[in-house]
């Protein structure tokens, strides 16, 4: 029989810790479903020298089991030089950093305007 899914509901400290935006609650209890990355939607993907595929424009959204290593594979795979910038902050800087140095981009999308429910 395979091992059961851990299922590792999310911390509220990871929201100023790695830069994160809740996205999606369960509706009954009120828990965390998905979260998104706000460097990917504040910044982009940064460009890998030498790369071979342009960076993509999608923004990361994590699901259950919310797991700390996780952001952290991200963070240093797509945002590396952001993310060196972000953690040498205090988290009272933390809290308003994206807000102060990127301006949001919006997408033209149904899901930016309408939602995703």
């Amino acid at each position: 029989m395979p091992p059961k899914k851990q299922m590792t509901s999310f911390n509220e400290h990871h929201i100023i810790a790695y830069g994160l935006k809740i996205c999606e609650r369960a509706l009954k209890m009120k828990q965390v479903v998905s979260v998104s990355c706000r460097f990917c939607m504040y910044f982009g993907h940064e460009e890998k020298v030498g790369a071979k595929r342009k960076a993509t424009t999608n923004i990361q959204y994590f699901h259950s089991p919310f797991r700390a290593d996780v952001y952290m594979r991200h963070m240093l795979s797509q945002h590396c030089m952001n993310w060196e910038r972000y953690s040498a902050l205090l988290n009272k800087e933390k809290a308003t950093f994206l807000g102060k140095i990127a301006p949001l981009v919006h997408r033209n999308t149904l899901q930016s305007h309408f939602g995703r429910a």
